[in-house]
Parts: C-alpha cells; sequence; structure tokens
C-alpha cells in the first residue's frame, strides 16, 4: 500500500511546465533569410499584435586554424518574438534561429487553444524559409512535466507516481530510495509513412521533506520514411496533422509511465482507446 501521499502537479489541472514546438530546417538559415523573416515580422500586424516585443539573438561561429587556436566572430544569431502578460510575465516566445524556427508557451492550457496560436504564428515565418529554396527537416514537439510528491520515502513516491508494469523505468527505478534518472529514446512510425524520433527524460530528485519528478518528453516527426533512407519531404500544409500525431505520441508515452490514479488526476485521456 502506498498510503495517503499529496501529490501536486505543476500546473495544479495538469503538469505541464512548459510546452515547445518547432520546425526544423535541412541547412542553416543565411543571415540574408533570417533578414527576411525579420521583414515579415515587422510588415505583419498579427504577428506583432502577439508577440509585441522583439529581440535579437547574438550567435558565434567558431573557426579552427591551422595553428590549433580557435577564433570566435560574432554573427547574427537570429530573432526573439515575445508575449508578455499584464503581470510581465512571458507566456509565449518565438526564436527564429539559423537551425529551426521554435515556439514555447509558458502558460500552457489546452491544446486545442495552444496549437493554433502556434500554427499562426509559424506559417508566415515558415513560408519565408521555404520560398527561399529551404526545406523541412522535421517537425518536433516537447513537453515538460513537474510533480512534486509530498513524502520524505523516494521508494513510496515512485510506486505512487508511476505505472510499475510500465515499460519506461528500469528495474533500478523501482528499488533506489534516493535520487535517480532515466533517458532513452526510440523509433515509431506516423501515420504518414514518416519516421519519428521520441525521447524521454526522467529527473528524480529526493529532498527532506518532499520529492520532485520532471519528466520531459520530445517527439520529431522526420521527413524520412521508417528506415531514414528514402526521403518524405514534409511541407507547410503538413505540419498541423504532424504536431496533432505528435501530440498524441506524448499523451500515449504518459499514459505508459503514469500510474491510472494519477492519470485521471490530471485528466491525461486518450479519446483512441475507447
Amino acid at each position: 500500500m502506498c498510503g495517503s501521499i499529496e501529490i501536486q502537479p505543476a500546473a495544479g489541472k495538469h503538469a505541464i511546465e512548459v510546452m515547445a514546438l518547432a520546425v526544423e530546417w535541412d541547412r542553416p538559415l543565411a543571415p540574408e533569410v533570417l533578414a527576411q523573416m525579420e521583414d515579415t515580422y515587422r510588415l505583419s500586424k498579427d504577428l506583432q499584435r502577439l508577440l509585441p516585443v522583439m529581440d535579437r539573438i547574438q550567435g558565434m561561429s567558431l573557426h579552427f586554424g591551422d595553428d590549433g587556436t580557435t577564433v570566435s566572430t560574432p554573427e547574427s544569431g537570429g530573432l526573439q518574438l515575445s508575449q508578455i502578460d499584464d503581470d510581465g510575465k512571458v507566456v509565449l516566445t518565438v526564436s527564429i534561429r539559423p537551425d529551426l524556427i521554435a515556439c514555447n508557451c509558458l502558460d500552457y492550457d489546452r491544446w486545442n487553444t495552444v496549437k493554433p496560436k502556434a500554427i499562426e504564428v509559424l506559417t508566415p515565418l515558415v513560408e519565408c524559409g521555404l520560398i527561399t529554396g529551404h526545406f523541412i527537416n522535421a517537425v518536433g514537439l516537447q513537453y515538460q512535466d513537474s510533480f512534486r510528491i509530498q513524502t520524505s520515502e523516494p521508494l513510496m513516491a515512485t510506486r505512487r507516481l508511476f505505472r510499475e508494469e510500465g515499460p519506461w523505468l528500469s528495474p533500478h527505478a523501482w528499488t533506489t530510495d534516493g535520487a535517480w534518472h532515466v533517458h532513452q529514446g526510440w523509433f515509431s512510425l506516423a501515420t504518414s509513412g514518416r519516421r519519428v524520433h521520441n525521447l524521454l527524460n526522467i529527473d528524480f530528485i529526493a529532498e527532506k521533506d518532499y520529492c520532485v519528478v520532471r519528466i520531459n518528453g520530445q517527439h520529431r516527426i522526420q521527413a524520412v520514411d521508417k528506415s531514414g533512407r528514402e526521403p518524405k519531404p514534409l511541407a507547410l500544409a503538413d505540419i498541423s496533422d504532424a504536431l496533432d500525431g505528435l501530440h498524441l505520441d506524448n499523451k500515449i508515452a504518459l499514459r505508459r509511465l503514469l500510474s491510472d490514479s494519477v492519470c485521471v488526476q490530471i485528466g491525461l485521456t486518450i479519446p483512441e482507446e475507447t
């Protein structure tokens, strides 16, 4: 028996601390392409309304000489666009970098409200990259969930929070009366026939009177088939469905990780299962 142990999800009704989604490019964007994306932002009233704050990201390039010395020179690292609430808290950021465009939601509510806003922001910026001849290499989704468990007994916290017959925890986690860490990855297949790369990173922190667990799930649909040998290009029109599929992948992974009682507590349901 695990007894009465209080589990506190990070956001009360759910455990999500931050959610991020991204579009990755096949090769780094040149400075002139980043400049075109800045122009796209400056000419869009909708983007400026949603993300009124713009900051430049300072990049760095490294050059290795024949004599073994390393010379670093600053270059444009892109832009960061932000939305700030009335209390001065950053609730949404969009990072436009040479390798990707990432949308970070720091005030997550529901997928059905967050995703449309992210698509609205990403669409004109991704279009700009595609017009300049770049291709989408992958579309990614990342969640960080966090729980605080009110107990001084780490093993009790593990047994209360996690599904004992689940596939994601090693036997070591079930016998460690203290802090532990699990990091693993696997490939799966999207309904589109594209390969999905999944990562699950779990940190268990044991304090004197409580334990903290952070779960980082990353899921990336790649522009290749299951074998990784045949290209399956991703178009702008594919992003929405790709994100919905990755969102479901994340929910399935968590359902196989967390105990039934915790899934009920945070409202983690998968309609496709019923």
